[in-house]
Formats: structure tokens, C-alpha cells, sequence
């Protein structure tokens, strides 16, 4: 990544949260595994249980905070998982567009 492009501090926590959930989930099928809509489908259901623990008339517990945090980094795997898919993060056409400069090599999951 170039240094315009250093992630800042919550996005890089929400990163390992993401990363923490794939590895939990590293028993499941791969992304690639399953068709995009699939994955559209499982975004959706994740997003649910996220607003399913908000939906309160109080402020969240931190046994719920917890939840929530898992949930929206499930939410966070699975949008990385579609643009995976789609949008050629491997080729980093995406990165490149964004910095107009030549991407740099990321280590991905899987490659």
C-alpha cells in the first residue's frame, strides 16, 4: 500500500476483527466456493443479526458490544469476500484506480 493509503487505527482493529472471524470460520468452504449471490445472501443474514442485537430501547451491554463486534466483522468478511469475487482484489485493479500509481503486492488469505 502506498502511504496515502495507510489504513487508519479503527479501520486496521476492524481488519484483525475480520481476520479473527475467518480463521474461526477456516473449517467452512472457501469464498470461492460459493457463487457471489450466495455470498449476497449470507451479507444479508449477517446484517440482520447485526441490527437484531441493536434493535433495544437501551444502550448495549458489553456482552452485546461483543456480539456486535463479531457480527459486523462477519458483515465486513463477507462485503471483502464479494468484492474478492467481483472485483479482481487479486489483480488490484481497484487499488490501482484509487492511487493511480502501480498497486503494490498484499498478501491475500489464500494467495
Amino acid at each position: 500500500m502506498t502511504d496515502e493509503l495507510e489504513p487508519r487505527g479503527t479501520v486496521r482493529l476492524f481488519a484483525l476483527a475480520i481476520e479473527e472471524r475467518l480463521r474461526a470460520n477456516n473449517g467452512k468452504a472457501g469464498w470461492y466456493d460459493v457463487t457471489p449471490l450466495w455470498l449476497v445472501a449470507k451479507l444479508l443474514e449477517e446484517a440482520g443479526e447485526v441490527a437484531a442485537l441493536l434493535v433495544r430501547d437501551r444502550p448495549v451491554t458489553e456482552a452485546e458490544y461483543d456480539a456486535v463486534c463479531r457480527e459486523a466483522a462477519d458483515v465486513g468478511a463477507i462485503a471483502m469476500m464479494i468484492a474478492d469475487r467481483t472485483g479482481d482484489l487479486r489483480g488490484r485493479r481497484y487499488l490501482q484506480n484509487m492511487t493511480d500509481s502501480k498497486p503494490t503486492a498484499a498478501k491475500t488469505r489464500d494467495g
